[in-house]
């Protein structure tokens, strides 16, 4: 069972209602995606940043950003964002261990 997978059961064995988890999840998501996206874009020099800024289309964009992100890293995005929502989870579930254990 992924950290992610635990975190969610926690939110359920403390009675949250699927909406409020999936919104709690969207945002971890949206977290993991903004720290992504800042590690590609600092791969690039300035002048690579401003040659892929001047492609109009926005999809045609972000592939060719992740295109050359993998070209030039060897890091494939998609696998970095699920790690970096499985350290928020992680995160989650330390925290909750730590607010939640009965002291001595």
């Amino acid at each position: 069972m992924s950290n992610l997978d635990k975190a969610i059961k926690v939110l359920k064995d403390e009675g949250y209602i699927e909406d409020d988890i999936a919104r709690i999840v969207t945002d971890w998501g949206k977290a993991a995606f903004s720290r992504v996206y800042s590690e590609m874009m600092l791969a690039f020099t300035e002048e690579e940043t401003q040659e892929l800024e001047r492609i109009e289309d926005k999809e045609k964009m972000e592939k060719e950003i992740k295109k050359r992100f993998v070209e030039k890293t060897r890091k494939n995005p998609d696998t970095m964002a699920r790690e970096y929502l499985d350290i928020i989870a992680s995160e989650f579930l330390a925290t909750h261990i730590k607010e939640t254990k009965i002291p001595p």
